[in-house]
């Protein structure tokens, strides 16, 4: 419970809010929260970043995450956990990239009704500063990536990188290396405040 915590900070495992209630509380609150969104700070991603600042309007955003298939017996299975708990990352890294939202062209949603379950997910963004984004959510296996990839393009310039291991681009022939999904740079920096 936010309102009652007496902490300067509180930690909160992503998504901090699910519902208006919530929104309501939290922006009534005088706290501050931290919610793990450790993407942003990988070297990686500041390699994009830098590259979308140059011209946003004209580049394009893809994220992609492919996960395993859940079967019926798995509880994680109707919850949405893993809607909430994996392409919140994403949806994250979009806006930390392209900045605020103006308009979310479309999210597709591919239902089992008989299960009452989603398993493949589009979310598809405008941003204010002119970038397009979107986010895949996805059962489908792929060659090309292990469990994450983004991909930005302008024009035949392109950035990708491989499940947060390795980055490749006709911009730039430096690489990195590395499972860098941004956990030690986030803790260096909230260690910093």
């Amino acid at each position: 419970n936010i309102k009652n915590s007496n902490y300067k900070y509180n930690f909160v495992d992503k998504p901090i809010i699910s519902n208006k209630k919530e929104f309501k509380q939290y922006i009534n609150s005088n706290k501050k929260i931290i919610s793990l969104m450790n993407r942003r700070f990988s070297a990686f991603t500041q390699k994009i970043k830098s590259n979308i600042d140059l011209n946003p309007s004209k580049s394009e955003l893809n994220c992609y995450f492919n996960v395993p298939l859940k079967n019926s017996e798995d509880p994680i299975f109707y919850s949405g956990g893993r809607l909430l708990g994996e392409m919140c990352h994403h949806i994250d890294l979009a806006v930390f990239l392209g900045g605020n939202v103006i308009e979310i062209n479309k999210i597709i949603i591919d239902n089992d009704k008989d299960a009452f379950k989603s398993e493949e997910c589009i979310v598809a963004l405008k941003h204010e500063s002119g970038l397009t984004s979107k986010v895949f959510y996805s059962t489908f296996k792929s060659p090309f990536w292990e469990k994450e990839a983004i991909w930005l393009s302008r024009g035949d310039d392109y950035i990708f990188i491989k499940d947060f291991k390795s980055i490749q681009s006709n911009l730039f022939n430096e690489g990195i290396k590395e499972n860098d999904k941004g956990c030690l740079n986030m803790w260096k920096e909230i260690l910093k405040k």
